[in-house]
């Protein structure tokens, strides 16, 4: 399976949309998922605390590459420049329409030059060194520019985001899947990190793979850990200690503003708007908590 990833935040709304196609070329089919979340939202769980959400599971593959693709939901992406540029459009349900420009802020780092040394291995199959199968993964990130129109009202997107391209055999489940954390936080376009964590416990995480990027400038992490207050199974606030390659050490501070459920054919999961706080600059972000199902509900049981 190959997949492709955008988002997009509106801050003063604490808004997030996702924009993901799941392309499976042995079958000739594609899978999508699109939706919007906001402070606007029902207070609900599910896809009930999502301002739109759609699924589709077996469109018919077109006959491109991911450079340059119409699929029948609407979403189209179109890389005007290698690695650099994309214009993205979803033309959707409900009066929702996306008409977004990305501009690199860096080139795209693969799974292997994001590994942290010494913090074993990753939550996610795409992150394993003994993983059976060969797996790709490559993360970026970009400045997003343009206008959404959700549920009919439209919003100005202006802010850095991250995005990521996976590809390889990928199982539907698997027994156990483990939990972990693929969170970023952003200050303009000048600062910025994304850590993948393992979450050995529901609080707390070793930051496995992730970068800083400042200034243009990647950044190595060296080592990282991360701190999670909950309310059940909710992350309510984050905390990020981090060392880097350069000898500085950073901490950074999260509270959630929204948060919403999902659940996959593999794991059940949170997404949710960060404020964040760098030495008193504010910044955004997003928490993208997943944990197997069964896991979760061994872990709520033993906890209630």
């Amino acid at each position: 399976m190959e997949t492709n990833w955008f988002c997009f935040f509106v801050p003063a709304e604490a808004m997030v949309g996702h924009l993901r196609s799941m392309w499976r070329p042995t079958l000739g089919i594609v899978g999508a998922n699109v939706f919007v979340y906001s402070n606007r939202g029902l207070d609900a769980t599910g896809a009930l605390a999502n301002d739109m959400h759609e699924d589709r599971f077996a469109m018919p593959m077109p006959p491109h590459n991911l450079d340059d693709y119409h699929l029948d939901n609407g979403i189209s992406v179109r890389q005007t420049e290698a690695f650099q540029r994309w214009e993205v459009r979803y033309d959707g349900i409900d009066g929702t329409v996306f008409d977004l420009e990305y501009t690199a802020l860096m080139p795209p780092v693969e799974v292997g030059e994001t590994k942290v040394a010494g913090a074993g291995q990753g939550f996610g199959s795409i992150q394993r060194a003994d993983a059976k199968l060969a797996h790709g993964h490559i993360d970026q990130t970009l400045h997003v520019s343009g206008e959404v129109v959700v549920n009919g009202e439209r919003f100005e997107v202006d802010c850095a985001v991250n995005r990521d391209h996976s590809w390889g055999p990928r199982r539907e489940s698997v027994a156990r899947l483990g939990c972990g954390n693929f969170d970023d936080g952003h200050w303009g376009d000048d600062f910025h990190f994304l850590v993948q964590t393992r979450n050995d416990s529901p609080e707390s995480c070793v930051i496995t793979h992730g970068y800083l990027l400042d200034g243009g400038d990647i950044v190595r992490i060296t080592e990282g850990t991360g701190r999670f207050e909950l309310d059940g199974y909710h992350t309510t606030a984050l905390v990020y200690e981090i060392a880097d390659e350069r000898g500085r050490h950073h901490r950074f501070e999260g509270r959630v503003a929204r948060t919403i459920e999902k659940v996959s054919t593999n794991a059940f999961s949170c997404n949710g708007f960060v404020d964040w706080d760098y030495e008193g600059e504010p910044g955004i972000g997003e928490y993208r908590w997943h944990w197997g199902v069964r896991e979760l509900r061994e872990w709520l049981a033993a906890n209630q």
